[in-house]
C-alpha cells in the first residue's frame, strides 16, 4: 500500500512540457499536477525553470494553446539571473516574455535598483507601471525615493520615464515634476545632467542645468547654460570626439553677459566675458602602431578676452591667475635614429588688452640625432639643431639658430668600480635682430667649447637588516674661450630691448654630489634617502666662488614621510629657500603639512615667501570622512584658502559639504581682490546622479597694503 501511495505522488511532482521547436521548454515540478485539454494545473510547492526563468509559487496554471503561465500565492520570478519579482498573482507567457504583476516587486541586480508598483504590465523588456516607489536604499525604510503615478522602464536601456513625480527624503516630499526620466545605470545617454543651485551676497542665486548629447559612441556635447541673478548670464559648452583610436578632440567655449551694476560696482575690465580652449591629441599620424617609427601631433589653444573667462565657467571653479596664456602647436616625427619638431607658441597677456609687445614663437623647429656610438669602442656621439622665429606686431625680433653638438667616452677604472665619462660639446647661437628698432643692433654669433669631465662611483653593501647604496659623483666643466661677434644680451650687451634673447655662457664650474639610500631588506622600501650637490663657480678672470649648497634628506617609515630640501648661499651666508613635507597616516587619520621658505638677498635670485599648508582629516563610522585644509601666507599674515569639508558615502546616497574661504584674482581696472566665502553642496542619490548647492558669500579686499 506504502510502495504504492509513493509512486504516484513521484509521478506527480514532475512533468514535463515538450512544446514546438520554436518555443521555449520549461519544466513545472510540483507535488501535484493534473492536465486538462491544454491546461495544466500545478498545486503546491510549484516550481517552474527554463533558460530564462526560475519561478516559484503555490498555484500554477498553464494554457498550452496561449502559453500562458498563471501563477498564484508567494510568487518569485528570477528572470536570466539578473532580475526578481515578487507578487501575489502573475501572468507571464516564456514564449513572448510578457508578464503581468498586481501587486509586484522588482530588483534588479545589476544597479542594486527596486521598485514597488501596484500592477506591472510588461512586453519582452518594457514594463508599464501604475503607483511605484523607486530607490536603491533599505526596502523597509529607504533614505530616499522616487514615487510616482504611471511610467515605464526599460530593462534592456536601463531607462526609467515617470509621471507625476515625487522625490521623498525619507517620508518627506522635497521635489515634485509632472515628468522625470533618469536612468538605472552609467552608460553614455543624452538627457540633463546633475543641476548646480548656488546664492551669493554678491551674485544672487545660481542656477546651472546641463544637457548631455550623446548620439554616437565616438563623439558628445555638453552644453550647460548658467544664471546668476545679480551678475550675469550665459553659457559654455563642450564637444569630445575621438576621430580614430589614436586621437581625442575636445572643444571647449563660452559667454557670460554682466548687468550693469554689477559691472559698475567692481570696476570690471570687460562687460562680456568669452572665449575659446581647443586641445587635440593624435598619436601615429603619418605612421602606423607597430612600426619603428612614431609621430605627433598635440594642440593646446586658448583664448579670452579676460580671466573671468575662467572663474565663471563652474561655481565651484576658480582659476588660478596666469599674467601669459600660453596655446601650442607641436608635432613631431620620430625614428630609431633621429627626432624631428615643430612647435608653435603664442601668449596672451591677460593683464592687458594690448597683446602686441607680447613674444610668440613662430615657430620653433628642431632636429635632433640620438646618440650613437661611433666606429670606436664607447665612443658616442649626437647632435642637436634649433631654429626659432620670435615675432612680434611691435618691438624688436629675431631669427635664432641654435646648434649643439656632443660627444662622449666611457670607461671603468679600479675593476668597475669607479667610471669615468670623457665629453666634449660644441655649442653655436646665432641672431638675426628684425622688426621696429632692430636697425640699431649689430645680428650676434656665439660660438663656445665645453670640456666635461666626470667621475663616479656606484656602491652596494647588504646588512642583516638593511641594503646600503651610495653614489659619488664629481664633474668638472671647463669651456674654452668664446668666439662672440655683435650685439648679445648677457654677454656683451645690457640693454633691456635685447633681454628677450638671452645667450647663456658657461664658466668654468666644479660639482661635487653625493646621493645614499637605505633600505629595508625584505621589503627591498626605501627608508632613508640623503643627497647633497656643491658646487664651485669661476668667472672669466679665474675667481671663484662656492654656489648654492644643496641637501635633500627624505625619511620613510611606517606611517608617512619627512623630507627636507635646504638651499644655502655661501656669498650672503643665508639660507635662502627651505621646504619641508610631513605626513602622517595612521588607520583611518591622516595629517599632510608642508612649509616653504625663501629669502630675497643679493645673490639669491628669490623672492621673499614663506607659507605653509596644512591638511587634517579622519574616516570615522565606515562612511564619514572630515578633513580640514588651511593655506597661510605667513610673510603677509594672510590666511589665501582654508577649506572644510565633511563626505558621507553610503551604499545608495552620497553627500559632499565643503565650506571654503579664499583670496580670487579679479579681472578689475584696480588692484582689489576677492575674498570668497563658499558653502558648497553636492548630494548624490545613487545611481541616479544629484545635485549642487553652493553659498557664497564676497568682499572685496586691497592688496596694495
Amino acid at each position: 500500500m506504502h510502495k504504492k501511495v509513493f509512486s504516484s505522488i513521484l509521478v506527480s511532482l514532475i512533468l514535463f512540457e515538450q512544446l514546438q521547436a520554436n518555443t521555449e521548454q520549461f519544466d513545472i515540478l510540483a507535488k501535484n499536477i493534473v492536465k486538462r485539454g491544454n491546461t495544466v494545473m500545478a498545486v503546491g510547492d510549484v516550481v517552474v525553470f527554463s533558460p530564462t526563468y526560475y519561478m516559484t509559487a503555490n498555484k500554477a496554471i498553464h494554457n498550452q494553446a496561449t502559453g500562458d503561465l498563471q501563477l498564484f500565492d508567494d510568487v518569485t520570478i528570477l528572470k536570466n539571473n539578473k532580475e526578481q519579482f515578487l507578487s501575489d498573482t502573475s501572468v507571464v507567457n516564456i514564449n513572448t516574455n510578457d508578464m503581468t504583476q498586481s501587486p509586484a516587486f522588482n530588483m534588479d541586480k545589476e544597479t542594486g535598483m527596486w521598485m514597488e508598483t501596484n500592477e506591472l504590465i510588461g512586453k519582452d523588456k518594457v514594463y508599464n507601471l501604475e503607483e511605484t516607489t523607486v530607490s536603491s536604499c533599505d526596502c523597509e525604510d529607504p533614505a530616499w525615493s522616487i514615487k510616482f503615478t504611471d511610467g515605464q522602464y526599460d530593462s534592456q536601456t536601463k531607462w526609467f520615464e515617470s509621471y507625476n513625480t515625487r522625490l521623498y527624503i525619507g517620508d518627506v516630499p522635497v521635489l515634485y515634476t509632472p515628468y522625470f526620466g533618469f536612468s538605472m545605470d552609467t552608460r553614455r545617454r543624452s538627457g540633463f545632467l546633475m543641476p548646480t543651485f548656488g546664492y551669493s551676497s554678491s551674485e544672487g542665486f545660481y542656477y546651472a542645468q546641463p544637457y548631455f548629447y550623446a548620439p554616437s559612441l565616438n563623439w558628445d556635447l555638453e552644453i550647460i547654460p548658467q544664471y546668476r541673478t545679480k551678475r550675469a548670464w550665459g553659457l559654455y559648452t563642450y564637444l569630445r570626439w575621438a576621430d580614430s583610436e589614436n586621437s581625442q578632440l575636445n572643444i571647449k567655449t563660452g559667454f557670460m553677459k554682466e548687468n550693469g551694476q554689477y559691472f559698475d560696482l567692481y570696476d570690471l575690465r570687460n562687460e562680456t566675458h568669452y572665449g575659446l580652449d581647443i586641445n587635440y591629441e593624435r598619436y601615429n599620424f603619418f605612421t602606423e602602431k607597430n612600426d619603428a617609427n612614431e609621430d605627433g601631433l598635440y594642440v593646446d589653444i586658448h583664448w579670452m578676452n579676460d580671466i573671468e573667462y575662467k572663474n565663471l565657467e563652474e561655481v565651484d571653479k576658480v582659476e588660478d591667475f596666469e599674467e601669459k596664456i600660453e596655446s601650442k602647436i607641436n608635432y613631431y616625427y620620430k625614428t630609431p635614429d633621429y627626432y624631428g619638431g615643430v612647435y608653435f607658441r603664442y601668449y596672451l597677456d591677460a593683464s592687458t588688452d594690448d597683446n602686441s609687445q607680447t613674444l610668440q614663437q613662430l615657430p620653433a623647429l628642431q632636429l635632433h640625432r640620438f646618440s650613437e656610438e661611433t666606429f670606436i669602442d664607447k665612443l658616442f656621439y649626437s647632435a642637436d639643431i634649433q631654429y626659432t622665429n620670435l615675432t612680434r606686431s611691435t618691438g624688436i625680433g629675431a631669427d635664432r639658430f641654435d646648434i649643439l653638438l656632443p660627444m662622449s667616452y666611457t670607461f671603468n677604472l679600479f675593476n668597475d668600480y669607479v667610471q669615468l665619462t670623457l665629453k666634449e660639446e660644441i655649442n653655436l647661437s646665432h641672431l638675426a635682430y628684425k622688426g621696429e628698432g632692430s636697425s640699431v643692433f649689430d645680428d650676434g654669433t656665439f660660438i663656445q667649447a665645453k670640456h666635461t669631465i666626470t667621475l663616479s662611483t656606484d656602491l652596494i653593501r647588504s646588512y642583516l637588516d638593511f641594503l646600503h647604496t651610495v653614489g659619488f659623483s664629481a664633474t668638472a666643466v671647463l669651456p674654452s674661450q668664446s668666439n662672440v661677434k655683435g650685439d648679445i644680451y648677457s654677454i656683451n650687451s645690457t640693454t633691456t630691448a635685447l633681454s628677450p634673447f638671452p645667450v647663456t655662457e658657461e664658466n668654468k664650474k666644479i660639482t661635487f654630489a653625493m646621493d645614499q639610500s637605505f633600505y629595508d631588506t625584505d621589503s627591498l622600501k626605501q627608508i632613508v634617502n640623503h643627497k647633497m650637490k656643491q658646487s664651485i663657480l669661476y668667472d672669466t678672470n679665474g675667481s671663484s666662488t662656492l654656489g648654492n649648497f644643496e641637501n635633500q634628506l627624505t625619511y620613510n617609515y611606517d606611517y608617512g614621510s619627512i623630507s627636507n630640501r635646504l638651499l644655502y648661499n655661501h656669498q650672503d651666508d643665508a639660507f635662502i629657500e627651505s621646504s619641508t613635507n610631513f605626513s602622517f597616516n595612521y588607520d583611518d587619520y591622516f595629517l599632510k603639512l608642508n612649509h616653504y621658505y625663501s629669502k630675497e638677498t643679493p645673490n639669491s635670485g628669490k623672492r621673499d615667501s614663506r607659507s605653509y599648508i596644512f591638511t587634517v582629516g579622519s574616516k570615522f563610522e565606515r562612511f564619514y570622512n572630515l578633513s580640514y585644509s588651511r593655506y597661510y601666507d605667513l610673510l603677509n599674515d594672510v590666511i589665501s584658502k582654508q577649506i572644510v569639508t565633511l563626505n558621507v558615502d553610503k551604499k545608495c546616497w552620497a553627500v559632499n559639504v565643503s565650506l571654503e574661504d579664499s583670496l580670487v584674482a579679479l579681472a578689475s581696472e584696480d588692484s582689489d581682490a576677492l575674498r570668497q566665502k563658499i558653502l558648497f553642496i553636492q548630494l548624490f542619490l545613487k545611481p541616479l546622479g544629484g545635485v549642487k548647492q553652493q553659498y557664497k558669500n564676497e568682499d572685496k579686499e586691497d592688496n596694495d597694503d
